[in-house]
């Protein structure tokens, strides 16, 4: 396994996806005392330390994407994968997944495998320069043996000495074990080349699987599902195209299917009914005894294909990253929310300059189809949902950041007779989201503008608002800037003082990064180099300042994760 995550156990009603809870549904509690016995019991396992406290787990799904995950995500630890990897069959050679992707990869290309487990992969493919990742020393140790290229090294460490450098990046059963599963693709992206492919393997959700009452397929082992149509929403955020997916064939599965079915069967003529998740009670184990004869009368019974389901175990989605900056600008713009246009490249002095340049080029056709950007969306939902009635008597907001103004709108729309909205960003991007403002009836909001110099930025405003304010005015503050340490981190401290204890502040796009942008990575904006080292090319900047500022902060209580926080009362 590869991409393990810093705690074991992560509490989660929002989506590892979405990082929120709307659009988050519960589907069944999971007994955990029922869990840790069919570990033991089936496997052979001892998991009991890694649910210390926990009694009960919740399966979630989330309408949005289509995923389901497990709450809390209890995730399995080194000495469990240890373990699990001296099962017989666990590091297959010859999985059908593999067989599925190695007609994508030609040969004399560049490969990264994450979770790479002993390297079987290798045998599929001809003449590629083939890296595997992988944290199980002893699976390692044998991948070395056999001379495959299989090294303990986390994803993301990688992105920062090989970003774009290899023509597939690809990882099979990876993702469902994982407690951040879009940090590992974003970072697999960003490894892919411009034209290169990302190939990932999951359980298909959507299949016989997610009924069958596999231990394996619940906590520590598996804790998120992926149905077909979350492989759309991942192609969405990350302005992939081409999207091709595939299914397993159910042939090396019919016996587990042909099981399901019967013991399924036999608990409904009883007027019983089995969990189709984890059911480890003596009553599951007696039907399943009876059912056993059944489940060989219906394999023998099958005379074709046709006669059992088309998709088997494993879904695998192929993506391909777009090829050129043109491509990847069209892609990634409505991602982004700055819909920015394919022009003539200039050349600037500053940031400030090309972004406001950005602005400005906006073409008709972007700018007819402009919408509010996904985070905008989560946090007008979470503002919705949080003050069903309304918002309250006297509510400020400020929105850092404002682009051409969508998200801005709808705040304005929110807000009660008496309450406001300030909004940073460049002077000539203020000027005109105020013009909108205006026309559309919106008189209670206010513009702060900076020029586009290289040391100036719209934490001047926030200083000049501290000096004539020395309470805090704010009960929201919506942080979608410069996505820049140097900028945002300081602006924290000043929204901070400027955000009333009970307040929440909001931060847009954790995961993002120039590196990975359409519009700002070096390929499509050279002049970047020139403003930044290739480290804070590569890395979120708004992760870092919500890891190591927000989150070390006790007075703030992560309510939306990676994104809202709210700030205790005094």
């Amino acid at each position: 396994m590869n991409y393990n995550s810093s705690k074991n156990t992560s509490h989660l009603l929002s989506s590892p996806l979405t990082g929120t809870s709307i659009g988050v549904e519960v589907v069944r509690d999971v007994s955990v005392i029922q869990l840790i016995e069919g570990y033991r019991l089936r496997l052979g396992v001892d998991i009991s330390s890694l649910f210390s406290g926990i009694t009960k787990l919740q399966l979630m799904h989330d309408t949005h994407t289509g995923m389901s995950f497990f709450s809390p995500l209890v995730t399995g630890d080194a000495a469990f994968y240890a373990t699990m990897s001296r099962r017989p069959g666990y590091h297959r050679p010859n999985k059908a997944e593999f067989r599925i992707a190695a007609p994508y990869i030609p040969a004399g290309v560049r490969v990264l495998e994450v979770g790479a487990g002993v390297g079987h992969f290798t045998m599929h493919l001809k003449d590629v320069d083939y890296t595997g990742l992988e944290f199980n020393a002893d699976a390692v140790a044998e991948a070395v043996s056999h001379r495959r290229n299989v090294c303990s090294r986390d994803v993301r460490d990688l992105v920062l000495e090989q970003f774009e450098s290899f023509d597939v990046t690809c990882a099979f059963q990876v993702l469902e074990h994982v407690a951040d599963p879009l940090g590992m693709i974003g970072a697999m992206v960003s490894l892919t080349r411009p034209g290169g492919r990302i190939i990932l393997a999951t359980p298909n959700a959507g299949a016989y699987i997610s009924r069958c009452r596999d231990l394996l397929s619940s906590p520590p082992h598996h804790v998120t599902w992926w149905e077909d149509r979350t492989w759309g929403w991942v192609a969405s955020q990350f302005g992939l195209i081409d999207l091709k997916i595939q299914h397993t064939p159910i042939d090396e599965m019919l016996g587990v299917w042909a099981q399901m079915i019967a013991s399924d069967g036999v608990a409904r003529q009883l007027g019983l009914t089995l969990d189709p998740v984890v059911d480890e009670s003596p009553l599951r184990n007696r039907i399943d005894q009876l059912a056993a004869p059944i489940a060989r009368t219906i394999l023998a019974g099958i005379t074709h294909k046709a006669d059992v389901p088309e998709a088997g175990h494993t879904s695998v989605a192929v993506f391909t990253k777009p090829e050129a900056a043109t491509d990847r600008a069209r892609s990634g713009a409505a991602r982004e929310g700055h819909g920015m246009a394919v022009r003539e490249r200039k050349r600037f002095d500053t940031v400030g300059e090309m972004i406001v340049d950005f602005f400005v080029h906006d073409t008709p056709d972007a700018l007819e189809n402009r919408r509010v950007s996904s985070g905008g969306t989560v946090t007008c939902a979470f503002l919705g949902h949080t003050f069903p009635g309304g918002l309250p008597s006297g509510f400020g907001m400020a929105e850092i950041g404002v682009w051409h103004g969508e998200t801005t709108i709808k705040l304005a729309e929110l807000l009660p007779e008496d309450g406001f909205l300030h909004i940073f960003d460049f002077e000539q991007i203020v000027q005109a989201v105020s013009r909108r403002l205006s026309v559309a009836g919106h008189t209670n909001v206010s513009g702060f503008g900076c020029s586009t110099k290289a040391c100036d930025s719209y934490n001047w405003s926030l200083m000049r608002l501290l000096i004539s304010n020395p309470l805090p005015i704010y009960d929201y503050i919506y942080v979608d800037g410069s996505h820049a340490w140097e900028i945002d981190g300081l602006a924290f401290f000043l929204l901070d003082r400027l955000l009333k204890p009970g307040g929440y502040m909001d931060f847009d796009d954790y995961g993002w990064s120039m590196a990975a942008s359409p519009a700002l990575n070096p390929t499509a904006c050279p002049e970047i180099l020139n403003w930044f080292t290739d480290e804070q090319i590569k890395t979120s900047h708004i992760m870092l300042i919500v890891e190591l500022l927000v989150k070390r902060d006790s007075r703030y209580h992560e309510v939306v994760s990676n994104k809202i926080f709210r700030k205790a009362r005094a």
